[in-house]
């Protein structure tokens, strides 16, 4: 269940009280890319809630994306006051992830790519489950594939592994040219 600070169940009492808020609902969610996981907190019109679970009890609704509910759950919904009109701040359970995506993320600049820059590709770190590191081999022309020889593949896997020891497996989740999803397992 989702932690609310005092100062964020206040706000959400004054929105609350806001007509042009009536409609509406606070969405909480979790996006992961390239540039890693950031956490949203965003009002949306209630009607487009279908894959969302309601997070609260208060007089506003509060729901989390459905997608993110593992991401989000026992995180703490806070509100710092200031700046233009202030800001909710999620702070989840998993950030302890982020320091894992930051060293893997470090690894890959500094050692991996300039290795698959020959090859005319690089690597992209999707996201990190559990012990699982997700990547994908992109190419640097647009409509192009990475040719990157499984020798290198095995070594990025194990600069990987050894630069971020709770990192069991990484897969590649790169289209292979016969479309399907093969992953490369270390």
């Amino acid at each position: 269940m989702l932690n609310i600070t005092a100062p964020a169940a206040d706000r959400l009492e004054q929105i609350n009280k806001n007509p042009d808020y009536a409609d509406k609902a606070l969405l909480l969610s979790v996006k992961r890319g390239p540039a890693g996981r950031r956490t949203l907190a965003r009002f949306v019109d209630r009607g487009g809630l279908k894959d969302a679970e309601r997070q609260s009890e208060s007089s506003f609704p509060l729901f989390i994306d459905s997608s993110s509910a593992r991401d989000l759950q026992d995180a703490t919904l806070s509100y710092d006051a200031k700046g233009n009109g202030g800001i909710f701040h999620v702070q989840s359970n998993t950030d302890e992830t982020d320091e894992t995506l930051n060293e893997l993320r470090a690894v890959i600049e500094t050692k991996v790519n300039p290795q698959i820059r020959s090859y005319g590709g690089f690597v992209a770190l999707l996201e990190v489950k559990d012990d699982t590191a997700y990547i994908h081999y992109g190419a640097s022309c647009p409509g192009c594939s990475p040719n990157v020889p499984p020798t290198i593949k095995r070594r990025v896997v194990t600069q990987m592994q050894s630069a971020v020891p709770g990192i069991a497996r990484v897969l590649d989740t790169s289209q292979s040219a016969g479309g399907s999803n093969p992953y490369f397992r270390a």
